[in-house]
């Protein structure tokens, strides 16, 4: 009887823990894990954009890289106030290589997935990928559709490798500007926003020269260290997002081990937000029953595209938010890799 008793309270005490729902906040951000998968797919048919580059199965270049391409002189400088409106994006698409798109092939003969925001470096300029994608195995390069995040430098290999850890995926604001704005010039602007919020100089005007920022890595670090340690990955497969006690965005992927695999890159993503912004406002965060809430609800108008690489995104937009879910057709039953949702305002 006595050990029936301890057996009893021992798994009153793993059910406890495994309804436990965390909230991970530092300062004036907060993070909540989701635990509910999008999909059923096997992690191994899959290659991240990462992993590809690390061990050159997957290549990113210029396209048409060995044709000059002129460019019109800017400012060895992130923008000021008082400089007037950035060079158009068509004053860039000028020669064989062009602002907006990059050659990629995909040698590793998985499916590789590509989430908006993340960062490629090297090349003429830094890019970002713009849109959610999967690329099946590819003998040849295929049209990639990128965001420059480096506006002041147009020199340098024609080839690609893999962003620093701090910059491999951009801020959330800037994500939103790629992935919904569909806007070099927004991207351009929030880069060049952040810069000004954190009082620093960039000599190319590039992210990842924001985020290498002394002060601003040590606070980055700061931030990283007091959301991973109240955090816990083990059965998360995405994330809710609030700063400054508004929830503003939401990364959900197919399992967990997928979701672990970005997490480090996500957790700096995020943490760039508030860091760079002009002014922390410590708010209450929002309850988990609120944040669940706001990664449930997707009312809106639907719309999709469907790639001939068999896949499809997803777009669901309401007067406040949008979601881009991105699904595997090549499965069956299709299934969902990842989704992303952002508050508009």
């Amino acid at each position: 009887m006595k050990f029936l008793f301890i057996l009893l309270a021992a798994l009153g005490v793993q059910g406890a823990r495994k309804t436990e729902t965390p909230i991970a906040q530092y300062e004036n951000l907060a993070v909540y894990p989701i635990f509910e998968p999008l999909g059923n797919v096997r992690d191994s048919d899959y290659i991240t954009l990462d992993e590809g580059l690390k061990t050159g199965t997957v290549t990113v270049s210029e396209r048409g890289a060995a044709t000059p391409m002129l460019r019109p002189h800017v400012p060895n400088r992130l923008p000021r106030e008082g400089d007037g409106p950035l060079p158009a994006q068509e004053d860039y698409q000028q020669g064989g290589a062009s602002v907006n798109t990059l050659w990629l092939t995909n040698k590793s003969g998985k499916r590789l997935i590509l989430i908006s925001g993340e960062m490629v470096r090297g090349g003429q300029q830094d890019r970002i990928i713009g849109k959610d994608a999967i690329i099946p195995p590819t003998k040849k390069p295929v049209d990639l559709g990128v965001y420059c995040v480096e506006h002041g430098r147009w020199t340098g290999s024609p080839q690609f490798k893999a962003a620093p850890a701090s910059a491999a995926l951009v801020a959330p604001n800037i994500r939103k500007s790629a992935i919904y704005a569909n806007s070099q010039q927004a991207v351009w602007n929030g880069v060049a926003g952040m810069g000004g919020a954190a009082k620093m100089a960039s000599p190319s005007s590039a992210y990842r020269d924001v985020a290498a920022d002394k002060d601003i890595s040590r606070q980055v670090e700061e931030y990283v260290a007091g959301i991973d340690s109240r955090f816990s990955s083990d059965r998360a497969t995405g994330v809710a997002v609030a700063v400054n006690g508004k929830l503003v965005w939401v990364d959900r992927f197919s399992s967990n081990l997928m979701f672990r695999k970005y997490w480090p890159k996500l957790l700096r993503s995020y943490v760039m937000e508030p860091v760079t912004q002009h002014e922390r406002m410590p708010s209450k965060a929002p309850t988990w029953a609120e944040a669940m809430n706001f990664v449930n609800v997707r009312d809106g108008k639907t719309s999709y595209e469907v790639s001939e690489d068999k896949s499809k995104l997803t777009k669901i937009e309401s007067k406040n938010y949008v979601i881009f879910r991105l699904d595997d057709l090549a499965v069956k039953p299709q299934a969902a890799v990842h989704e992303s949702k952002v508050v508009k305002d």
